[in-house]
């Protein structure tokens, strides 16, 4: 068995690095997690406002695609 640190599912690094800090480093980085958290539950807000939206509105079709975990030819995160 390997001891190691386990990523959960479609987490960043920003916060598999936030969780294991040490105390004095957590502390400091405690504003730029709150940030992190509201810049991700945004998108998730949108989401489901728009679900809504297509559940009453029979000619509204909503797709959500998680861009940055596609695959492109070169690799260049950056190019989809």
């Amino acid at each position: 068995m390997e001891h190691g640190v386990y990523r959960k599912k479609d987490q960043c690094d920003f916060c598999m690095k936030y969780k294991h800090l040490d105390d004095a480093h957590w502390v400091s980085m405690t504003d730029k997690m709150e940030e992190h958290q509201r810049s991700k539950n945004l998108p998730r807000e949108q989401k489901a406002k728009l679900k809504e939206q297509a559940k009453a509105d029979n000619q509204m079709n909503v797709a959500c695609i998680d861009l940055p975990n596609c695959s492109t030819e070169d690799n260049d995160p950056h190019t989809i």
